[in-house]
Parts: C-alpha cells; structure tokens; sequence
C-alpha cells in the first residue's frame, strides 16, 4: 500500500482522489461519492442530516442511531437515502460545484491526525500576481484524506477527524 502523502502526481494519490470525488459531486453522482468517502466521515455526515432533520416525521420515527448505521453503509439501500443524497448533493455542488483543476494549485502532506492520512489543500489560482504579505489572503479547499485499501478515501474537510456523536462534531 502506497502512503506516501506527498505523491501528488500520481493518479491513486490522495490530490487525485480528492479531484475524483469532487467530480462524482458535480456530476450529481452522489453515491460514488459516497463510496469514495470514509467510513468514519459517511456515519457523521449522515449524523448530521438526521441530527439537523430530527424534528421532521420520517426521521422521529426511526431510531436515529439505525438510521445513522444505515445511511453510512458504502451503498446505502434504506428509503431515506434519496433524501439524504439530495440534500448532501445540493449542499456539495454549492461549495464544490464551480471547482476546476486547472484553476486551482494542488498540494499535499503528512497529517497530524496520524501516518495513513494526507492533507490535501486546493488553493485557487488567478492571473493576478500575488503579494505575500504577513498574513496573505489565500482561499483554499481542504480535504483530508485516508489510505484505505487499494487507494484514497475522504476523511474530513480539515485536518482534524470528525467525531461521530449526538450532534456530530464535522
């Protein structure tokens, strides 16, 4: 298994997993996004939505924590999923849905969180020269991610793990 968080180049690096799954979301194809996504990540994602949806009736109904557990499975089959997806969907196209590789600068490194995980930081690229001052303003997307299996997975969107729970800590 390859783990060396600075392969930037490579096509099953952690930058090249990081584009693949920002592509899956602007094609709408949230569940290979999904399948991209940690397992870790997907139970607090899913957290979240039931957590900030508590109050609707399809939601109270179940047990959260189920409900939880079956959202977060690599391929999700229960009857909420297509209200999960959608939501999760129109939330990452909002904040993902413009990305370009070519317009944006791609690095990537070891993670304090632990030695199978990368930070990769997307910082956007213009034609306007840039001026490093003390504190340079510098917009950049964050993605943490996790050497599983044969390749890269999404762990978080900072360099700190999200913490499963009620409500979760993204």
């Amino acid at each position: 298994m390859q783990s060396a968080a600075g392969d930037v180049g490579a096509v099953t690096g952690p930058v090249k997993a990081a584009q693949a799954w920002i592509e899956a979301v602007q094609l709408g194809r949230y569940d290979a996004a999904w399948a991209m996504t940690d397992p870790r990540l997907r139970l607090v994602r899913a957290q979240a939505w039931i957590w900030n949806n508590r109050k609707d009736a399809d939601i109270a109904a179940v047990d959260r924590n189920e409900l939880a557990r079956a959202l977060a499975e690599e391929r999700p089959d229960h009857a909420l999923w297509g209200d999960f997806a959608a939501t999760e969907v129109h939330q990452m196209r909002g904040v993902y849905g413009t990305f370009q590789p070519e317009n944006w600068g791609a690095s990537s490194g070891p993670s304090a969180v632990g030695p199978d995980y990368a930070l990769v930081l997307f910082a956007h690229l213009s034609g306007d020269p840039l001026i490093l001052t003390d504190r340079p303003q510098v917009f950049s997307l964050a993605f943490l991610m996790h050497a599983a299996g044969q390749g890269w997975a999404l762990a978080g969107f900072s360099d700190v793990l999200p913490a499963p729970g009620w409500p979760p800590k993204l």
